[in-house]
């Protein structure tokens, strides 16, 4: 993400420059216009891919936080906890508008979840059975 700042205030500077440049017929004036707008234009898609790039990171982070839980088996060893961590991550997921196929595999694997680890209750006319 440095680098994608690093682009963003270069292009910003650029833009300062642009700003800087005198002129003194409309000609000049409209060709500085046209630099600006286009550079204008350059930023705005800078800033556009930073939010997606910063979009595809989360929704890749809400993964991986259901992948240790689910498939790695790295938990807190509080079941509410971590089914919490897991449903955090499904309504990012969902927020992110992250692909439906995804979302719901996803929660496939949190029902699974739910039904392999879930502490059972124990009635106590089972415990005086045993």
């Amino acid at each position: 993400m440095k680098q994608m700042d690093e682009a963003l205030i270069a292009a910003k500077m650029a833009m300062f420059e642009i700003d800087n440049i005198s002129f003194e017929t409309e000609e000049e004036m409209k060709v500085i216009l046209e630099l600006e707008a286009a550079q204008q234009g350059q930023i705005n898609k800078l800033k556009k891919l930073k939010r997606n790039t910063e979009r595809q990171w989360k929704i890749q982070a809400a993964f991986d936080r259901m992948n240790d839980i689910f498939f790695e088996g790295i938990s807190s060893g509080n079941f509410w906890r971590d089914l919490a961590v897991f449903d955090l991550a499904l309504e990012e997921l969902r927020d992110l508008n992250a692909d439906d196929t995804w979302v719901t595999h996803y929660e496939y694997n949190r029902n699974a979840y739910v039904e392999r680890m879930k502490p059972r209750k124990v009635m106590p006319n089972e415990q005086t059975a045993k």
